[in-house]
């Protein structure tokens, strides 16, 4: 078997059969299997799928536990000697994975590659990163600069031109990846601890430190569906919650104490300005009560230690929300 197609799914029925059918038109000339992993969706139309797609393994599990969680126990079904894990909101238009895995095949030294995210305008949008520092931290604590260090990475002239040379990032957004799968298992894939957001960066960095290089062809684009933001009070909740924790536990797994002593000073002091003016703030009016509250537990998070963020400690008031999966949002725009 050639490539391990993963998906993990939580309440994206619709965005998935897209994503299934774009893959299975598109693909050529690979043997390849699909796995679709169901995080304990609520909705339960993925039933249905099965008999739909009889080629398709899919595993249904009994509870909701994470991104990577979900891929992992996809792998444990897996027998490719790449994997290629896929977001639901994915959707391919040209045979995106012969082009991959050619690359892959004469790149011995690639541990994961990638190509260009597309949004529903055809531009390129968050497709890669450089590993974040106290640099990144500082702008990320006072609002500003992280999202012009976006915009500046996609303006790279390769991206511009779809050129064939590679880029040579730190990481890539794992909504697309395509991973050599005896990496994987070196590094014992996904890092469970983490619910959502930055288990990729993780995964990531461990391969880097094995020696093997993360790589993005301009010249192959993929479309990833933009999905509307979720603005409910759970739901922007779920989403700072869960971006503050797994930020703070990457650190935590990689960095030293002094790093860390001055990566939570920086937070903290952000945090307690914002509340301090939360009360001017005009861009917040008829929300400032959800901010503060917003504000209250990441506070909270900075100040917590070790033992209580990798534990997931706080998390009761934001287990098993139907909409976890469905929030898009980019930096908290605070300050604009």
């Amino acid at each position: 078997m050639e490539l391990s197609i993963i998906i993990v799914n939580f309440n994206t029925t619709l965005h998935l059969i897209k994503c299934i059918n774009s893959i299975i038109e598109n693909i050529r000339n690979l043997k390849y299997e699909i796995i679709v992993t169901d995080n304990n969706s609520t909705d339960k139309s993925i039933k249905s799928l099965p008999e739909k797609y009889k080629q398709i393994r899919f595993v249904f599990n009994d509870k909701n536990e994470g991104f990577g969680a979900g891929c992992n126990k996809g792998v444990l079904n897996a027998s490719g000697k790449y994997f290629v894990f896929v977001n639901p909101d994915i959707t391919l238009t040209t045979d995106v994975f012969s082009k991959l895995y050619d690359f892959m095949e004469n790149n011995v030294d690639v541990g994961v590659c990638s190509g260009v995210l597309l949004n529903s305008d055809n531009e390129a949008t968050y497709t890669y990163n450089y590993f974040p520092g106290l640099k990144w931290e500082f702008f990320e604590a006072i609002g500003r600069g992280s999202s012009r260090k976006i915009e500046k990475l996609l303006k790279h002239p390769g991206i511009k031109s779809m050129s064939n040379e590679p880029i040579y990032p730190d990481w890539v957004v794992g909504a697309f990846m395509f991973v050599r799968s005896n990496v994987y298992k070196m590094i014992s894939g996904f890092n469970e601890t983490f619910f959502l957001y930055y288990e990729d960066v993780d995964l990531q960095k461990r391969i880097k430190d094995k020696g093997y290089k993360i790589v993005v062809l301009p010249n192959i684009q993929i479309w990833h569906s933009e999905r509307s933001s979720v603005r409910s009070f759970k739901g922007e909740n779920l989403y700072y919650y869960h971006m503050t924790r797994s930020r703070i536990l990457y650190y935590i797994l990689h960095k030293n104490i002094f790093f860390m002593f001055i990566f939570r000073i920086m937070h903290i002091s952000g945090l307690l300005f914002r509340i301090s003016i939360l009360g001017f703030r005009k861009t917040f009016t008829g929300k400032k009560k959800q901010k503060f509250y917003q504000y209250k537990f990441m506070l909270k998070l900075f100040f917590s230690t070790k033992n209580k963020i990798k534990k997931g400690m706080y998390t009761s008031k934001f287990e098993n929300e139907d909409d976890i999966e469905l929030i898009k949002t980019s930096n908290d725009n605070f300050w604009n």
